[in-house]
């Protein structure tokens, strides 16, 4: 089978590609009593992929993705 390119093969297709400047600087950002390293324009590749992310989104549309169900004792 031939593909066309870019071929992107995550759920997110053309929103995954990024300038490459969000890449160049790291910061660490504590978590859960830890700290972890990401990219310094954290905000900006999530506004990019998800739009706006810091906003739920309506009852009706809270869903999972997930084709299981995980149970805790």
């Amino acid at each position: 089978m031939f593909f066309k390119w870019p071929y992107l093969a995550g759920a997110y297709r053309l929103r995954e590609i990024m300038p490459a400047d969000i890449y160049r600087e790291y910061t660490d950002v504590p978590f859960e009593g830890k700290t972890f390293r990401a990219i310094a324009k954290y905000d900006e590749y999530l506004t990019i992929t998800y739009g706006d992310y810091m906003q739920l989104p309506p009852v009706e549309k809270r869903v999972t993705h997930h084709n299981f169900k995980a149970y805790r004792p």
